[in-house]
């Protein structure tokens, strides 16, 4: 990475991790409007783990189901870095470990799709009270 391009990966962000395209552009569209930091978007855990190793998210919004695999992982390593992250999924903590959620995992908050844009709106304003004024 060239430092122009460092820089730009050291600015604050937000991360959405969905590998269905139109549900990932309307998350983006809605942070947007609620928010001004960039909002970038990961349709594979691998993506999302690569981006980690620049620079980590101020918050994460993660599907659970990603096709053949899940985005635990990912979830596992913005915990550890104490990324406030949320899971976007109707699977209830049952279904979680089916797939393979650990316990620390079960930790994380879910928003349930149906509700997720009011969710989102309520995150969003209260972590607007938590940032430094620029």
């Amino acid at each position: 990475i060239v430092d122009d391009q460092k820089e730009q990966f050291d600015m604050s962000y937000l991360m959405i991790v969905e590998d269905n395209a139109l549900a990932a552009e309307l998350m983006r569209r809605h942070c947007k409007k609620l928010d001004d930091r960039p909002v970038e978007i990961f349709n594979s855990a691998f993506k999302a783990q690569s981006r980690l190793d620049i620079g980590l998210p101020d918050l994460a919004f993660l599907d659970v189901n990603l096709g053949s695999h899940t985005s635990f992982d990912v979830a596992r390593r913005l915990v550890e870095h104490d990324i406030p992250t949320f899971f976007i999924t109707s699977y209830s903590a049952e279904s979680l470990v089916r797939l393979g959620a650990t316990p620390d995992l079960l930790e994380i908050r879910t928003l349930p799709k149906e509700s997720m844009y009011a969710e989102l709106r309520a995150i969003l304003e209260r972590q607007e009270t938590k940032k430094p004024p620029h």
